[in-house]
């Protein structure tokens, strides 16, 4: 599941963190976009984004995930963290960039449909040290 926030504002975006030039952002797609700026809604981190609020018709066709909706596990995100955590009670990212000196992060599901930050297992990249 992949969502990415295109605007004519995002063109102030130079590079990310690996030097690509982006133009598109990936966003909170589990949180409300109301009251967020370019720069509060993404998800990770990039240099530049606009602080200003994100446009209404944008923040009218975002719809977040439903709370009431079954778990949901992503990765292919490449997030940095000291450990893993939940995004919403029902969203959690297992991509903790493992092949950048993160870690191998995993979850140990037993059918809850809120999911808790303990029962997230991980293991630190061989160059980053033991966890």
């Amino acid at each position: 599941m992949r969502f990415c926030a295109r605007s004519r504002n995002l063109h102030k975006l130079k590079r990310n963190v690996n030097g690509n030039e982006r133009h598109q952002m990936r966003i909170r797609w589990y949180s409300s976009a109301a009251g967020q700026t370019f720069a509060s809604y993404a998800l990770t981190a990039v240099d530049n984004l606009p602080k200003e609020p994100l446009p209404d018709a944008l923040v009218d066709s975002l719809k977040p995930y439903p709370a009431q909706a079954p778990p949901v596990f992503f990765g292919h995100y490449w997030l940095r963290a000291e450990r893993p955590e939940r995004m919403a009670p029902n969203v959690a990212c297992l991509d903790y960039s493992v092949a950048k000196r993160g870690m191998l992060c995993g979850y140990r599901w037993d059918g809850e449909s809120e999911l808790a930050n303990d029962k997230f297992v991980s293991v630190a990249s061989k160059a980053r040290g033991s966890q």
